[in-house]
């Protein structure tokens, strides 16, 4: 009798266990975390082919991979606006080149892929929200960051024209019925304000 007790006791106990196991979230890497939504860069020139394909396939929901755009752009060197804009088009969306204050990037209202320049390299990276004080980027090279606005205008400002001192690609579908994923381009938390700028190196 003693022993059957024990037994049903340490049934229950492992019943309980398994059940709040059950209750509770699954544990992510910080790795995980820092590249989720993000197609990671495979070869130092393709941050461009890296970008596209991040916007199309997590926020845009296509299948589409670095190497599917690598072959459109055709790219033995680093890709540029023009040529992520053919390779878009080829897709079935419609992309177009812009300068832009910081200020109308913020009206935007969609992620677009915005052109960097960090250190002596040119760089493209996906802006996936803005707000009056930071920036989050789904990056190619570094996964998911989020800056202060004042430490992204520097890495952003590319063209000597004090109003519209960045360049930006936004990428809309031609199948108005298709919508993005709103959760790529949730807003930023308050916490975040105010950032100082974290290393970069693509």
């Amino acid at each position: 009798m003693h022993r059957r007790t024990i037994t049903l006791l340490a049934l229950a106990l492992a019943q309980v266990c398994h059940a709040t196991a059950s209750a509770r979230p699954p544990v992510r890497s910080w790795k995980t975390m820092r590249d989720e939504g993000v197609v990671k860069q495979q070869y130092d020139y393709s941050c461009g082919a890296a970008a596209l394909a991040t916007l199309l396939q997590h926020y845009y929901g296509e299948a589409v991979s670095e190497a599917d755009v690598l072959q459109q752009i055709a790219a033995k060197g680093p890709a540029t606006l023009s040529s992520l804009s053919a390779a878009a088009r080829h897709f079935g969306y419609e992309a177009r080149g812009y300068a832009l204050s910081l200020e109308a990037l913020r009206q935007v209202n969609l992620p677009a892929i915005v052109f960097l320049h960090v250190g002596n390299d040119n760089h493209f990276s996906v802006l996936r929200s803005i707000d009056a004080h930071a920036v989050a980027l789904a990056d190619p090279s570094l996964g998911n960051r989020i800056y202060s606005a004042t430490d992204f205008l520097r890495l952003w400002t590319t063209r000597p024209s004090r109003d519209y001192p960045g360049r930006a690609l936004i990428v809309m579908p031609r199948d108005a019925s298709r919508v993005g994923n709103r959760v790529f381009t949730r807003p930023i938390p308050a916490r975040f304000s105010g950032l100082t700028l974290r290393p970069f190196r693509p």
